[in-house]
């Protein structure tokens, strides 16, 4: 929340104010668009992973706070688009920028496509960030925390993932259930 004292705000903005974390924000993404966006790339196994998910039946969803524009050229860049049939992300307006707000309207859309069959208990959140797992638990759905993406040790963990998973395979199997795995809440 924006609302609080100005430590607070200082505090979320890295000792910035408001305008200077605006200016920093335009100054990446000037950045971004040109150079940024195609310094990417795109872990080992992931399109092997999507194409299994996708012949499986899976329905795949991008759930992503960069800008939805930015997300297609990403997904168009590595070839893989294809493979999902919901892909969201903020705004070019500013609205639509934090995680709950962007998986909002992805579940909003996943639940238009899919009809009655949807339910909580059959989506799965996969992320390698707090926040993505945070934004599961918000939604009352299951998350994947990946320890190959950028989470610091324990962050997945801590913040309350279901699952963990060390590489993409490891996704796959979870959700196809060619391997059995176990929730990693249940695990002692």
């Amino acid at each position: 929340s924006l609302v609080g004292s100005e430590m607070c705000i200082r505090d979320r903005y890295y000792g910035m104010d408001r305008d200077m974390a605006k200016r920093a924000v335009e100054f990446y993404r000037e950045r971004f668009r040109p150079i940024g966006i195609f310094e990417n790339q795109v872990y080992e196994g992931v399109p092997e992973m999507l194409q299994a998910l996708s012949e499986a039946g899976c329905h795949l969803a991008v759930a992503s706070s960069k800008p939805e524009v930015s997300v297609h050229r990403v997904l168009q860049m590595f070839e893989i688009e294809q493979y999902f049939s919901i892909i969201v992300g903020s705004l070019k307006d500013g609205t639509r920028t934090t995680k709950i707000e962007v998986m909002e309207e992805t579940f909003a859309q996943l639940k238009k496509r899919v009809g009655r069959a949807y339910s909580e208990k059959k989506v799965l959140m996969i992320g390698d960030r707090k926040f993505d797992i945070e934004g599961a638990r918000h939604f009352g759905v299951d998350s994947v925390g990946v320890t190959y993406g950028y989470a610091n040790d324990g962050e997945l963990t801590k913040a309350g993932a279901t699952y963990l998973a060390e590489d993409p395979q490891a996704v796959a199997s979870l959700i196809t259930g060619k391997k059995p795995y176990q929730k990693y809440a249940d695990m002692s």
